[in-house]
């Protein structure tokens, strides 16, 4: 059984999204954050009713059809009942995609079989590739971060990504927010 998923949630103006993004991402959840004061109440309300009712947990994958090195997030979040589950890929010339998800419910594993003709499937827009791409992003950093890989290749790869989907990266930039640091007692 693997890790149980840390979840974070920030308020305010001054919060570091990248970080609770990175930290939920690479811990197989997802961050909520509420920039509006008034609100923060509710948007964590609302965030902790996503993450309330789980329907499988410790989710793997197989899928043919798909390059599977272009497929993200590797490592699934649990399947929420108030959450959609979303995973993301890139197809050239395939035309079946399948997919095999295997997860526990009631501590059984459960599996679901989804099969799909990719002609037939929607275009997918701009936004589709901006989260594909975020995905593949974090993926790469959290390899850079654990030293997986290259790291030349690694950043090199971000770098593009980063710069083709126009998605910010402080990782990158060398900018770090000043973030409270408690030091102790001297």
């Amino acid at each position: 059984m693997r890790t149980r998923p840390i979840f974070s949630f920030g308020a305010g103006l001054k919060v570091n999204t990248y970080l609770l993004d990175f930290i939920s991402y690479q811990n197989r959840a997802w961050s909520g954050i509420s920039t509006a004061g008034d609100t923060a109440g509710r948007d964590l309300i609302r965030f902790l009713n996503e993450i309330r009712d789980p329907i499988m947990t410790d989710l793997r994958y197989r899928m043919s059809g798909m390059d599977t090195q272009e497929i993200f997030p590797k490592e699934l979040p649990d399947f929420y009942h108030a959450k959609d589950l979303t995973v993301y890929g890139k197809y050239q010339d395939e035309d079946v995609f399948s997919m095999q998800l295997l997860g526990e419910v009631d501590g059984k594993v459960k599996e679901l079989i989804f099969k799909k003709w990719l002609s037939e499937a929607e275009q997918g827009g701009k936004d589709l590739e901006t989260a594909w791409a975020f995905n593949k992003i974090y993926d790469r950093v959290g390899m850079e971060t654990m030293g997986q890989g290259d790291p030349t290749s690694l950043l090199t790869e971000i770098e593009l990504l980063s710069s083709k989907y126009g998605i910010d990266i402080p990782h990158l930039n060398g900018e770090e927010e000043d973030l409270p640091v408690d030091l102790g007692e001297e």
